[in-house]
């Protein structure tokens, strides 16, 4: 069953999406509500698991690193090729995602580098 949220919920979500270890002083000034009451409502939405986690978001330029994306069409390829392909990527430490799509491409993944060459 869907769990209705006023104004109120859905302006803490917006400000956690935003900033998810912002203290909750913050937070209860920017959506017009006590310190007390926001903990409150935090705890409820994690305790009916609309929040289930809070996680970093890494701005991996400031650590030097470039995000850079590949997606890849196989062609005269078997199965057995493809699936030693993608085992190698999994396990490249650059590599921090890897998917395998319908249409366009077979696969894409996403990797971190410090430059082009590497």
């Amino acid at each position: 069953m869907p769990i209705k949220l006023d104004m109120k919920d859905r302006r803490i979500l917006y400000e956690l999406d935003k900033n998810s270890r912002q203290p909750f002083s913050a937070l209860a000034k920017k959506v017009g509500l006590s310190k007390q009451v926001v903990r409150y409502r935090v705890q409820n939405l994690v305790e009916s698991g609309v929040i289930s986690k809070f996680y970093a978001i890494i701005d991996v330029a400031k650590l030097g690193y470039t995000v850079r994306k590949a997606f890849i069409k196989f062609q005269d390829t078997t199965e057995e090729i493809e699936q030693k392909f993608i085992e190698h990527i999994v396990k490249h430490e650059s590599v921090v995602w890897v998917a395998s799509s319908e249409g366009t491409f077979d696969l894409a993944f996403g990797l971190w580098s410090k430059d082009i060459l590497e």
